[in-house]
């Protein structure tokens, strides 16, 4: 029964270990997730935060190109030399809208793809998180059942070795009273002698 209980008791310390480590391993991987995610976090704030710094500053000079075209259309019929520089300006103007066009472009595709990305991490780390509570849970079962079954084969056990007791007792002192279980009957008037006694 001793030996049971120690190969019980070492069962559920190779749980507990295993559990420990479990917990640790999770703990481990999800910090390393949490920070991941907050680094792409990070990243896409800075992102949203230049993107709105070029984009103000791309609007201030729309406004300013603005500006221009209506200064230049009211000089045109007195300063025809200006034509030139007007019409380079407008080019300007046009490139300027495309670099703007190109940089919103370039901004919302990487938009999308921290997005992608964030969203891709949170699901691999709450597959991980559910896979490794998964395997706990299989432990968990595992070790009670067998600790069920030790328990039910040492309680056969104690109850088969009771019964052979008790069957010896009767083979070898037929006529002998009932003892109770630290006591064994003695022949010649003795009766119930406690074992180890006189």
């Amino acid at each position: 029964m001793a030996e049971l209980r120690r190969v019980i008791a070492a069962k559920e310390q190779e749980l507990h270990d295993i559990n420990e480590y479990r917990n640790h391993t999770l703990d481990t991987l999800l910090q390393d997730k949490d920070r991941e995610i907050g680094e792409n976090k990070s990243r896409l704030q800075k992102l949203k935060g230049d993107f709105q710094y070029n984009l103000k500053l791309l609007e201030e000079r729309d406004a300013e190109l603005e500006r221009y075209d209506g200064s230049f259309a009211s000089l045109k019929a007195v300063i025809r030399e200006r034509d030139i520089e007007l019409s380079e300006l407008k080019i300007a103007c046009t490139e300027l809208r495309h670099s703007v066009k190109q940089e919103r472009d370039r901004a919302a595709d990487a938009e999308c793809y921290y997005q992608q990305k964030l969203a891709h991490t949170q699901e691999e780390a709450e597959a991980s998180r559910w896979k490794l509570e998964e395997q706990l849970r299989s432990q968990r079962d595992e070790f009670e059942a067998h600790k069920r079954e030790f328990e039910r084969g040492a309680r056969n056990a104690q109850e088969a070795h009771e019964r052979q007791r008790s069957a010896v007792r009767e083979r070898v002192h037929p006529a002998g009273p009932a003892c109770s279980s630290d006591t064994e009957w003695f022949p010649a008037g003795r009766g119930c002698i406690r074992r180890g006694g006189a």
